[in-house]
């Protein structure tokens, strides 16, 4: 994931919670991300646009499902206002151990 999209901003590391998490991603080569127009140049430039925001590092710049429906891409497909809206999922704080 790293190789196209780059490596996280100290900045977005320094808000994970999990602190093996942060070890990791701190140890990693820095890379910088590859334009999705030049990985995939055939590609609708408002599909890449989309494909961009929805694979972003920090949860809060990803749009929601109901937000990604209203880009232009996605014009005509769906009728964004006449689907019903769910309230955001509470957040869990698990961890591997957790999992048993």
């Amino acid at each position: 994931m790293t190789d196209l999209l780059g490596t996280p901003s100290l900045e977005a590391i320094a808000r994970v919670r999990n602190e093996k998490t942060r070890r990791y991603l701190s140890s990693m080569p820095k890379k910088k991300p590859v334009p999705f127009s030049h990985k995939f140049s055939n590609a609708d430039p408002l599909a890449l646009r989309l494909l961009d925001r929805r694979l972003a590092f920090e949860p809060n710049d990803r749009p929601s499902a109901e937000e990604a429906l209203a880009v232009p891409y996605f014009k005509g497909l769906a009728k964004v206002e006449r689907k019903p809206s769910a309230s955001q999922l509470q957040r869990w704080n698990l961890s591997l151990r957790d999992a048993g």
